[in-house]
Parts: structure tokens; sequence; C-alpha cells
């Protein structure tokens, strides 16, 4: 039997000041679009959708990488000479 969230969480009083300022210039963007001006909304995250493609040398090092074991999360400090 699934587990069900019994009430509604509420966002703490401290995160009332926090601003997210994406979202100012989403509106903005949307003011724009309205005129007619055409907006490439990157904040989405999938420059796919955008016509961008990947360039061929990306996918290859990707691919090496993958391959190789070497696609997991980095040390903090990096990887030297990376």
């Amino acid at each position: 039997m699934p587990l069900t969230q019994a009430r509604e969480i509420s966002a703490a009083k401290r995160l009332d000041s926090v601003r997210y300022a994406i979202r100012d210039l989403a509106c903005v963007a949307d003011e724009v679009m309205a005129q007619g001006h055409r907006v490439l909304p990157l904040n989405v995250g999938d420059p796919l959708n955008f016509d961008f493609q990947t360039p061929p040398h990306i996918i290859e090092a990707v691919y090496r990488a993958m391959r190789d074991g070497r696609n997991g999360y980095a040390p903090s400090n990096g990887i030297r000479g990376a």
C-alpha cells in the first residue's frame, strides 16, 4: 500500500524573501513574445527543443567517458588536468 501525504507541507517563512531571477525574466519573455517577437526560452533546459544540435566531438567525449566508467560524480575539488 503506497504512503500518502496527510497534510500539505508549507514553505518555511524564511523563504519569503528569496527570489528566483529567472522567473522575473520569464515574465518579461512572455511580454516580448506577446508583442510578436521570437524568444528562445533556454531556461527550460532542453536545447534540442530549439534546434540546437550537440556537436559530434561532445557526443564522442561523453561516449568515451561512459565507456571508461568516468561518468559518475567527481571529487568535490575536481579532477586535475580535466
